[in-house]
């Protein structure tokens, strides 16, 4: 293993564990929004409101590790294609 393929191991470690950093702080951050309006028995006047004000203070933390997942899934694919490319030229040749 070349030392670029061991600070993209470390990368894609780093990147995998903020993305799951993200998703708690998003998991407990909607707990949070919530509990207000599971101590008032559920009579809140408009659940439209708490919607847009979860949705709103929770869509980038849920989307900034969405993008960063993306990007690794891309990219893994891509070396996977190089090493299939490599190994298919090997065995043609």
């Amino acid at each position: 293993m070349n030392i670029n393929e061991e600070k993209e191991n470390i990368l894609l470690k780093y990147s995998s564990k903020l993305s799951a950093y993200f998703i708690i702080i998003a998991v407990l951050g909607f707990g949070i929004l919530m509990l207000p309006f599971i101590f008032e028995g559920g009579e809140t006047p408009n659940y439209g409101i708490v919607g847009d004000t979860v949705g709103g203070l929770l869509n980038p933390i849920i989307a900034i590790p969405a993008t960063i997942l993306t990007f690794l899934a891309f990219w893994v694919q891509y070396k996977a294609n190089l090493e299939e490319k490599k190994h298919l030229q090997n065995f043609l040749n």
